[in-house]
């Protein structure tokens, strides 16, 4: 890693303090955004659930909500395969406007235990709390659900409407038993004794599970899904005021102009949101809608995950010169590299299986293998199948090339990267050890780094839904059992990457080492920037998703999100590695880690 820092203005001393500084000023600007620069105080708070289980969640609480002058209080419920600090930028909106904020974790999401047979996953014990705390206004709570948190806060209004006073879903509906996806939600009844809002995106992908009439977000206005609880026979147009949201009758639906993931970073969603919930609680704190500052915390959580990896690569560098992981330092084999016709043509074969079976192979890992107590992350599951699965494809198609030119060196465990000693075949377990406590270290001061931080400022370090966060008790134990196929698939991917794929040395370290690195981030991840540059694409021209029609095939191209990230993280980390130590081990235990870490730390279960 020293071609990449050593000579340089950025040292890896350098980079080792500017990560650590990004990271820590990231994070402490974030934690004065989230609060209001202080005004708002935010807590990271537990509540009991019914069964025993405990909920977690953080509490905003505006210096304007006391015992004297008791505040409305809104409870922001996350959606899917996602945690509390993903409401942060409805919940920020709100404190700012002086409501009570309660952001929870679902039940199986985040910090939160699983509580069984409870369609509400945890809100109905939230709301029940907020009724408790002498500094709300009982007689103003409201929840606001993302997806699935949408139908997990109609099951909890309509199960207890003498607790609510406004209802507002977002990419969600009411209704939904008749769909065999994830319980759906009962039915609000025109009715029913508390406002009701709806915001749902113009290219909300999950047009086909919230309002099964409809194929096109655009036209969910035209859904009985929608027109029911509304009372109307008719569309229901957009903005319009039904009903009296003073007396509890309130209904009201917007749009906004995105998918379904987006509206967590949407200035128009979450003023639409505002505006529903000020017509039936007004805000203590008079805000225009369009004033929001949730954008600079988002920056600032950027910067915060920018400035751990720097850290991190940092930290790496570091190790190398130390006298206990220096042995770990050779020259990388001299080996033939691929022609480029015939890398091309290679990559371009993977890119095409990448992208040809990332949906269904992962849809077949999920019916097929599903979870179980030993796996019980499913979307990691679907994850290692799908990426395994790839990789043994080519390892076989690596192996038949090989058989074919017969003439090529023998020297195969020193050319491709598995010999321990890049000058003879050699495998030496204490090497073996040493790599993997290199990346253990760096994984772990990295891992000190995040949970100090999410500690002391309950804040985690992310844009979107691309996070890194620390893991519970419960996930870190899981986490330890993942770690073997991840790093196995890291493996592969280096030997067919760097011993097989292998690019010729464009001269000096940087520039072999950047343009390494992009190629392979590009044979990687470009299958799966297709698949979603394709359901974009259907979504904005056609106004429905290419894929999706059940809902979970849908949610495997949402999720493709955050492969492409940490993609761009492990090809830098494998091609660094492998140019320090002639050998694809301390990349491939390093990238193991990872991305075991950044995918085990948000998976339901």
């Amino acid at each position: 890693m020293s071609d990449i820092f050593s000579n340089h203005l950025l040292t890896s001393r350098h980079a080792l303090i500017l990560g650590l500084l990004l990271a820590v000023l990231g994070s402490i600007s974030a934690s004065l955004i989230q609060s209001d620069l202080g005004d708002v105080e935010v807590t990271d708070i537990t509540i009991a659930a019914h069964n025993g289980e405990t909920i977690s969640a953080l509490m905003y609480l505006p210096p304007n909500a006391t015992e004297k002058t008791p505040a409305p209080a809104v409870i922001n419920v996350h959606g899917y395969v996602n945690q509390k600090e993903v409401m942060s930028n409805f919940s920020i909106e709100f404190a700012r406007r002086g409501y009570v904020v309660i952001a929870m974790d679902m039940s199986g999401h985040g910090g939160t235990g699983v509580i069984e047979n409870d369609g509400s996953r945890g809100v109905s014990d939230v709301l029940k709390y907020a009724h408790t705390l002498p500094f709300v206004d009982s007689n103003h709570i409201g929840l606001v659900g993302h997806s699935m948190g949408g139908w997990s806060s109609v099951t909890a209004a309509v199960n207890h409407p003498e607790l609510v006073r406004t209802l507002i879903v977002a990419g969600s509906a009411q209704g939904g038993h008749e769909v065999e996806f994830m319980l759906g939600a009962p039915t609000v009844s025109d009715d029913a004794n508390f406002n009701f809002g709806v915001e749902f995106g113009k290219y909300d992908e999950f047009v086909a599970i919230n309002y099964f009439d409809q194929e096109r977000a655009v036209d969910f206005v035209e859904s009985h899904w929608l027109m029911a609880p509304f009372g109307a026979s008719e569309p229901v147009i957009l903005d319009r005021v039904y009903g009296d949201f003073a007396s509890g009758t309130g209904r009201m639906a917007t749009q906004s102009p995105e998918t379904h993931a987006g509206v967590h970073q949407s200035s128009v969603a979450i003023a639409n949101v505002l505006k529903m919930m000020n017509l039936s609680s007004p805000a203590p704190v008079d805000r225009d809608e369009s004033n929001q500052i949730w954008p600079y915390k988002e920056v600032a959580t950027s910067i915060a995950y920018l400035g751990l990896l720097l850290f991190m690569f940092g930290l790496v560098a570091q190790l190398f010169r130390t006298s206990m992981f220096q042995k770990l330092v050779q020259p990388m084999p001299t080996t033939q590299p691929m022609h480029p016709t015939l890398y091309l043509g290679f990559a371009g074969l993977i890119i095409a299986a990448v992208a040809l079976l990332m949906v269904p192979l992962q849809m077949t890992a999920m019916h097929v293998f599903g979870a179980n107590s030993l796996f019980p992350m499913l979307f990691a599951n679907t994850s290692i199948l799908f990426f395994g699965t790839v990789q043994l494809i080519f390892l076989a198609l690596f192996v038949a090339y090989r058989v074919i030119r017969r003439s090529e060196s023998s020297n195969f465990w020193v050319t491709h990267g598995l010999s321990t000693n890049s000058a003879t075949t050699e495998f030496d377990w204490r090497y073996i050890g040493r790599a993997f406590g290199l990346s253990f270290l760096v994984v772990a001061a990295g891992y000190l780094l995040v949970a100090t931080v999410y500690q002391a400022l309950n804040v985690d370090m992310r844009w979107w839904m691309l996070l890194i966060r620390p893991m519970e008790p419960h996930r870190f134990l899981s986490a330890l059992i993942y770690l073997i196929p991840f790093t196995a698939i890291f493996l592969v991917n280096g030997l067919l990457a760097f011993g097989w794929l292998r690019l010729r040395d464009f001269g000096g370290g940087i520039q072999t080492s950047v343009i390494w690195s992009s190629a392979l981030f590009f044979v990687n991840a470009s299958g799966i920037a297709i698949i979603i540059g394709i359901q974009m694409f259907s979504l904005y021209t056609y106004g429905k998703p290419y894929f999706g029609e059940v809902g979970y095939d849908t949610l495997m191209v949402i999720l493709g999100n955050g492969f492409i990230p940490l993609l761009a993280v492990t090809s830098i980390v494998s091609t660094l590695c492998f140019r320090k130590t002639g050998n694809i081990y301390t990349g491939a235990f390093l990238s193991g880690m990872l991305a075991t870490w950044m995918i085990a730390c948000y998976q339901p279960y």
